[in-house]
């Protein structure tokens, strides 16, 4: 029997409490595999940004090292 097997993205919730915050969220869109869904920048306003899961581990990581507020709000998006 075949395995189907699909790519589950997540996708996050981040809030940014400071202009610090905002750079570093600047920054990870660079990643190809990190899609910011809002593309407007502002503190204390949630953003939501789907990430692949290859890159999840490691934007999980960069949010809680540096207290950014996050919650995954579609834990299987599938694209």
């Amino acid at each position: 029997m075949a395995r189907l097997f699909h790519i589950v993205y997540k996708v996050y919730q981040v809030t940014a409490k400071s202009l610090d915050e905002i750079d570093i969220l600047t920054r990870l869109e660079d990643d190809e595999r990190v899609d910011f869904w809002s593309k407007h920048r502002v503190t204390n306003r949630p953003m939501d940004v789907m990430v692949s899961p290859s890159a999840q581990g490691e934007f999980e990581t960069v949010l809680t090292s540096n207290r950014i507020v996050y919650n995954v709000i579609i834990a299987n998006f599938e694209e």
